[in-house]
């Protein structure tokens, strides 16, 4: 507390009033309320003490040693005992709660609500924490947000990270990018996201995920926890026995009937069918003109030889062939007496028809 001033003056104290001050006494006291004035300027030592309102350059105090430290930082509000006593040149930082942001020196743009909330920091810059002890330890951390008592309260120089709930995050103490919600997280862990605690949360529940068909790989979880996609083809198990058939469901109504699709190409052939039977024969129809003359067939077999009539008589005698001389016969015609086969030949002769023929023979010669 400030000492009062006091003005000693000499002499009895009945002669102050009964005599008439001498020139020196009104400029003492002139001087005396110049200094009183000026030890109860906002400028004479910070804020100390805290005056319940606003001071320069947009900065608040409310509380016993708030903001006590305070040189030439600016728009700073520090609501409650110690709150922001360390602060001497940072700014836009708001601590609300006994020793909230007490150590902050440099950190800028941070808000603490609750007793003791980032009493540790010093120069970590653009930290939330809301709730008794939210960020207790962190010093040079930054972008960290805690909600909750005791959230990331071990937390040193751990940048962006997020605990929502009671005591959430508190194992973390260097790990950067994490978003832990109702979990103590890892200590020194990053990237990394934990949602709930093993062994009290047994059931989980979200929205949008039923009923959503979307491409892409099947998610997995481990025993632990772990959340990760794998190829749909590494836990494809052989295939079960088939169920029992169940019973057939009522037929739906009939759908209007398509459009005709494009012909398709045309099928194989198919094989021939049976024969049919013979249908009635038609009338006979007008003689046709009488056609060219066909080419003679082919000369049929020598028929049998006929039986040997009765030896007539004696005819005189012929003049016959002489040696030598060569004799054609059918193939078929019996060697006449008097003969020898000398060979086979061709000969072309017109029957009476004028269709030229050729024929086989034998040819024998006199003896």
């Amino acid at each position: 507390m400030n000492t009062p001033i006091q003005i000693s003056i000499e002499g009895p104290r009945r002669n102050v009033l009964a005599r008439p001050l001498s020139r020196s006494v009104p400029a003492l006291i002139l001087m005396t309320l110049a200094l009183a004035c000026f030890a109860f300027s906002p400028a004479a030592r910070a804020v100390f003490p805290a005056p319940g309102g606003g001071y320069p350059d947009n900065n608040t105090a409310e509380g016993d040693y708030a903001l006590f430290s305070l040189t030439t930082g600016f728009n700073n509000t520090a609501i409650g005992f110690s709150a922001l006593y360390n602060n001497t040149e940072a700014v836009n930082n708001t601590a609300i709660g006994n020793l909230a942001l007490q150590s902050n020196t440099e950190g800028n743009f941070n808000t603490a609500t609750g007793s003791a909330a980032l009493r540790s920091n010093t120069d970590g810059n653009v930290n939330t924490a809301t709730g008794v002890s939210a960020l207790y330890n962190n010093t040079t951390g930054g972008q960290n947000t805690a909600s909750g008592a005791f959230a990331l309260n071990v937390n040193t120089s751990g940048s962006n990270n997020i605990a929502l709930g009671f005591g959430a995050g508190p194992l973390l103490t260097t790990g950067n990018n994490n978003i832990d919600i109702g979990n103590p997280g890892v200590a020194a862990e990053g990237n990394t996201i934990r949602i709930g605690t093993a062994g009290t949360q047994t059931a989980a529940y979200m929205a949008g995920i039923a009923g959503v068909a979307i491409t892409g790989n099947p998610v997995v979880i481990d025993g632990s926890g772990h959340l990760g996609t794998v190829d749909i083809s590494t836990f494809q198990g052989s295939p079960g026995p088939q169920g029992p058939q169940g019973d057939p469901g009522p037929a739906g109504p009939r759908g209007p009937a398509g459009a005709t699709g494009a012909m398709g190409p045309a099928g194989s052939q198919g094989s021939t069918g049976a024969t049919g039977a013979i249908g009635p024969a038609g009338p006979q129809g007008p003689a046709g003109a009488t056609g060219a003359i066909g080419p003679a067939g082919l000369q049929g077999p020598v028929g049998a030889a006929g039986a040997t009539g009765a030896t007539g008589p004696q005819g005189p005698a012929g003049v016959g062939l002489v040696s030598g001389a060569y004799l054609t016969l059918a193939a078929s015609a019996p060697a006449p007496d008097g003969f020898t086969l000398v060979g086979t030949t061709t000969i072309t002769y017109r029957d009476t028809h004028n269709v030229i023929h050729d024929s086989t023979v034998k040819l024998y010669q006199k003896n």
